[in-house]
């Protein structure tokens, strides 16, 4: 049976991806490599049509009912940078240390994870999927704290995506992505399997990471996120409490140059919020304000939500 010419195509674009390409953006400086594979991203703008037109759906959906801070164009534009920049990062993610951390993220907060580990209490690091939110990952475990990350593993995908052909180089791509992540210097916990490893790492008063705007989870709750009713888990909050935890709400924000800024800030107060329903709207709100400052950061993973939803049901946002 013939291959079809596009789905040849597709193959080929992803073998250059991770062959030339990544060898050419492993082997540029750092600053040159932000430069380039921001160039590569305003080229992809450029080209990619019906992307952009979903971007821009993102963008108008967030303005219906909230004023965004970066207009639409520009936050459609800047995305396609920002997640080009990122795919870059995921290239050296082995290379990453100590030593170079600064060229790619610095720190702001860290403080209120120390005061937190001074008080004998696990520390979970709440975030969206926003920026570049792998990076925390990053951050954290290269500066020498104990880092865990509740984890999809890409290759997930492979069995979700049904409408698409997952063969060839096409699920290789979502292999070599999780090898990627497996550089990062963090223990992956598969939100799939077992929660027994978070709940031990945050009695162990360790770190560990959450996305609190997945798919995953059995309890759900809806909530208001910038005017539109939203769909949230609250596993991570009802183990949050569980295991007596520190909230931090974390976020990413990428600088023109592309480095990035972590930005830890100061604890949800769980004094007020006695349920973890409570607790996620709480971090919700955080996650809300984040996303209008900075909607060049979201709108790509409220157009993936989108499309999850139509594959399966798992949208972010009440239909």
């Amino acid at each position: 049976m013939s291959i079809p010419a596009k789905q040849l195509i597709r193959q080929g674009i992803l073998w250059a991806y991770w062959h030339p390409l990544a060898k050419l953006l492993n082997a540029l400086p750092v600053p040159l490599m932000y430069g380039f594979a921001g160039m590569l991203g305003s080229l992809h703008y450029s080209l990619a049509g019906s992307k952009r037109k979903a971007l821009r759906n993102e963008w108008h959906f967030l303005a219906q009912k909230a004023d965004p801070e970066e207009d639409c164009e520009s936050a459609v534009h800047r995305s396609f940078q920002i997640h080009l920049q990122g795919e870059a990062e995921m290239f050296r993610y082995g290379k990453m240390s100590s030593r170079h951390l600064e060229k790619y993220i610095v720190c702001q907060g860290i403080e209120h994870v120390d005061n937190a580990l001074a008080r004998q209490q696990g520390v979970m690091l709440a975030f969206g999927h926003f920026g570049a939110n792998k990076m925390i990952m990053a951050a954290m475990g290269h500066r020498g704290y104990k880092m865990n990350q509740l984890s999809t593993p890409p290759t997930v995908w492979i069995e979700k995506l049904v409408d698409r052909n997952m063969s060839g180089m096409t699920r290789h791509d979502l292999e070599l992505r999780w090898q990627a992540d497996c550089m990062l210097p963090s223990r992956h916990i598969n939100i799939f399997g077992s929660m027994r490893p978070a709940f031990k790492c945050l009695k162990n008063h360790e770190l560990l990471g959450v996305a609190i705007d997945g798919a995953g989870g059995s309890n759900k709750i809806e909530l208001d996120w910038n005017g539109h009713q939203a769909i949230f888990s609250t596993g991570a909050m009802d183990l949050a409490l569980r295991t007596d935890a520190i909230i931090l709400p974390v976020y990413v924000k990428r600088e023109k140059s592309g480095k990035n800024i972590m930005i830890i800030e100061e604890q949800i107060n769980q004094n007020g919020c006695n349920s973890p329903e409570d607790l996620t709207r709480a971090i919700a709100d955080r996650h809300a304000a984040h996303a209008l400052a900075y909607p060049s950061h979201y709108i790509k993973f409220m157009a993936w939500r989108r499309y999850m939803q139509s594959i399966d049901g798992s949208g972010l946002f009440v239909a």
